[in-house]
């Protein structure tokens, strides 16, 4: 995991390249830390990062020396076929659960991801539970959201019902009890991958 040093991050296109290409702020817009994950790191004087954007698993390149390098022992794997999700500590199983996925019409999209942003809800009973992470997948169908970028999110839900079936609008939903265990585990820049 990378952790923005600064107020902004300088995001290259490559290893070399003299000029950025972006910046990203830090703390990001709902006020938590910017966090990437790390794809590639040689040992030079950048490294490559997922980015948080769209297209989905968009990369770009950051100065080793404007983040802060940390190493993280979990993974969540996401199967939304069995709409199953089992969270690994060193690749060994600590918990696994159902949980609800995409409707056909808005499906979870596939791929290598990570956790962006931990929100806290004020009402741990409404349509998000207790807690909702970001992730930095986006739909594959949806441009916008409920005034958001159509990122896809991982939440508890107030619809206990929903779990097991494929019915969100991408994110995905798991027991309230579930979400509240796993944050426990979880910091940002966790890796997760929704397989078909």
């Amino acid at each position: 995991m990378a952790h923005a040093a600064g107020p902004k991050l300088d995001v290259y296109a490559s290893p070399t390249a003299t000029t950025p290409e972006r910046a990203l702020a830090n703390p990001i817009e709902t006020g938590g830390p910017l966090v990437l994950l790390v794809e590639a790191d040689d040992g030079g004087p950048r490294v490559q990062v997922q980015l948080p954007a769209r297209p989905n698993g968009s990369r770009g390149w950051v100065d080793r020396g404007a983040v802060q390098l940390l190493t993280n022992p979990y993974r969540i794997e996401v199967s939304v076929g069995a709409r199953r999700l089992r969270l690994l500590e060193a690749n060994k199983e600590i918990l696994a659960t159902p949980v609800a996925v995409g409707a056909p019409a808005t499906p979870t999209p596939l791929g290598h991801f990570y956790l962006t942003e931990l929100l806290i809800q004020p009402n741990p009973g409404g349509a998000y539970g207790p807690f909702a992470y970001g992730l930095s997948a986006h739909s594959n169908v949806l441009t916008d959201f409920n005034g958001g970028s159509g990122q896809v999110g991982m939440h508890g839900t107030n619809v206990p019902s929903s779990i097991g079936r494929a019915v969100s609008h991408g994110c995905i939903r798991l027991p309230n009890d579930v979400i509240t265990k796993v944050r426990a585990y979880l910091p940002l820049g966790t890796p997760i991958d929704v397989v078909a």
